[in-house]
C-alpha cells in the first residue's frame, strides 16, 4: 500500500502505517465531516485523514466537501473497505477546471452519454463542462437547420445541467456567435445575415465552398443572434457563456468589405465582439470568447471589456501559450488556457502531441495567473474519435493539475451508493 492511484495527485500525502476497515453496518458512521477554519483556506480545500479508528473528513465549503469525497471515492473503489491510513490535504490550482467537448461535427451524444460524462468528470474534480455547439441545439424556428444531426432539445440540456449541479459542475452554455456558422447560413432566411452568400478563396489558397461567418455590419446579425440566446440561455444555470467567435475567415471579404478597409479589420472584429458583449450582459451572463481573433491584434487586447473572459487557445506540442497568455495577464484580462487531447481527425489519437500541449497549457495558467483550465476534445473531419479514445485525454488533462496518470473506474455519484456496492 505505498502507492495510491489517485486523481488528481493530492497537494499533499502521507501514507502511515496501518489499516481502517470500513464497518458493513452503517459505513457512513464511521465517517466524520466537519466543517472548520483548521481546512485549507480555499473554497475547494478539503483535509482527509484516515486512521485506525475512523476516517474524518474537514472542509470550509461545499466544493471542499465535495473534492474530499470524491478522493474518497477513489480510495474505496482501489482498497475495498480495508483502507490505507493516511493524510491528505488538498485544494486546486486552477478556480475553473473543464472539458469542451464538440457536438457540431457529427457526433450527437445521447443524454445519457453526456450524463455519464459529467459522473465520471467530477471524480476528476473537473467542475465545468461545455458542449461546443454550432446548429446542434433545436432551435424552434430553425428546424430545417438541425433536423438531420440529432440536436440536444432544452428539455436535455435541462436534465443535464440540473445533474451537473448535484455533481459541483457547472454546464456552460456554448453558441458560436460570429463564425463557424455555416449550416445556419445555409439557410435561405439568414444567407443574407452571411458576411460572403458564395465560395471564396481564404489566404492559404484553399478554396472554400460554404462562407461561415456572419457580416458584422448587417442590420439583422445582433437581432439573429439575440433569438438565439433568448431560447438558449434560460435552460442553463451557469452565470457564464461562451459565445465563440474564433476563426472568422470571411470577415473583410464581403459586407464589411468597405468598414475593415477603412477602420481596420481588427477594429471590426472587436466592435461587434463589444455588441455581443452588450447583449450577454443584459442577460446576466459573462461572457467567454475564443481569443485567436484579438490575439492577431495585441494592441486591442487592452480595449476588451474588463468583465470579458478569453479562451486563450493552441492544441500543438509547442504552441506557445506563455507568450500569449501574458498578453491577457498583463492587459489584467481574465483569461483560461485551453489546450486539447488531439484526438480529433484520428482513430486513435496523437498522445506524445496531446500530452506536451496540456502540460504547457497548465504550465502557462500557473505562471500567468489563468483563472481555468478547458481541456477541448474536438470533432473536426466528421468527428471519426469514439469519446473513448479521448477518456485518457481527460484524465491526462486533469492529471497536469498536479496529479499522475490514475485508473479510469466505472462509479455511482453517491458515497453511500459507492460504500453500498462494497456489500
Amino acid at each position: 500500500m505505498t502507492k495510491l492511484n489517485l486523481l488528481p495527485c493530492p497537494r499533499s500525502l502521507k501514507i502511515l502505517r496501518g489499516t481502517f476497515t470500513l464497518p458493513k453496518q452503517k459505513p457512513l458512521a464511521a465517517i466524520k465531516v466537519i466543517r472548520t477554519h483548521s481546512a485549507p483556506d480555499h473554497p475547494e480545500g478539503y483535509a482527509l485523514a484516515i486512521s485506525k479508528t475512523g476516517i474524518e473528513i474537514s472542509f470550509r465549503e461545499t466544493g471542499g466537501l465535495r473534492a474530499a469525497t470524491a478522493t474518497l471515492r477513489q480510495l474505496l473503489r482501489e482498497y475495498g473497505r480495508r483502507l490505507p491510513c493516511l493524510r491528505i490535504r488538498d485544494w486546486p490550482d486552477f478556480p475553473r477546471r473543464g472539458v469542451m467537448l464538440d457536438i457540431s461535427r457529427g457526433r450527437v451524444p445521447k443524454l445519457e452519454t453526456l450524463l455519464d460524462l459529467a459522473e465520471k468528470l467530477s471524480d476528476f474534480k473537473i467542475n465545468e463542462l461545455q458542449l461546443y455547439t454550432e446548429h446542434t441545439f433545436a432551435y424552434t424556428q430553425y428546424k430545417s437547420v438541425w433536423q438531420s444531426w440529432g440536436a440536444l432539445t432544452a428539455k436535455e440540456i435541462k436534465i443535464l445541467n440540473a445533474r451537473c449541479r448535484e455533481l459541483g459542475i457547472d454546464l456552460v452554455p456554448n453558441q458560436n456567435s460570429f463564425g463557424h456558422l455555416r449550416y445556419f447560413l445555409e439557410d435561405p432566411r439568414l444567407k443574407k445575415f452571411g458576411e460572403l452568400a458564395e465560395p471564396y478563396e481564404a489566404d492559404t489558397k484553399d478554396f472554400l465552398r460554404r462562407p461561415t461567418t456572419l457580416a458584422p455590419n448587417n442590420p439583422g446579425t445582433i437581432p439573429f443572434l439575440c433569438g438565439l440566446y433568448d431560447e438558449l440561455l434560460p435552460n442553463f444555470s451557469s452565470e457564464f457563456f461562451n459565445v465563440g467567435c474564433d476563426e472568422t475567415w470571411d470577415l473583410g471579404r464581403g459586407q464589411s468589405k468597405k468598414l475593415c478597409e477603412a477602420k481596420g479589420k481588427g477594429h471590426v472584429y472587436l466592435d461587434f465582439l463589444k455588441k455581443i458583449q452588450r447583449e450577454v450582459s443584459t442577460r446576466d451572463k459573462k461572457m467567454m470568447f475564443w481569443g485567436d481573433i484579438i490575439l492577431k491584434y495585441p494592441k486591442l487586447i487592452r480595449a476588451l471589456p474588463k468583465n470579458v473572459i478569453a479562451l486563450n487557445w493552441g492544441y500543438e506540442a509547442n504552441h506557445l501559450f506563455g507568450k500569449e497568455a501574458a498578453k491577457f495577464a498583463k492587459a489584467k484580462i481574465p483569461f483560461y488556457v485551453c489546450p486539447g487531447t488531439s484526438t480529433w481527425q484520428t482513430l486513435i489519437g496523437k498522445h506524445d502531441n496531446a500530452l506536451a500541449n496540456l502540460r504547457a497549457a497548465a504550465k502557462a495558467g500557473k505562471k500567468f495567473g489563468a483563472i481555468g483550465f478547458l481541456n477541448t476534445d474536438w470533432g473536426d473531419g466528421g468527428h471519426p474519435q469514439p469519446l473513448a479514445v479521448s477518456w485518457p485525454l481527460f484524465a491526462a488533462g486533469a492529471a497536469c493539475l498536479r496529479i499522475q496518470p490514475a485508473k479510469l473506474r466505472k462509479r455511482d455519484s453517491s458515497l453511500a451508493s459507492c460504500i453500498k456496492n462494497l456489500a
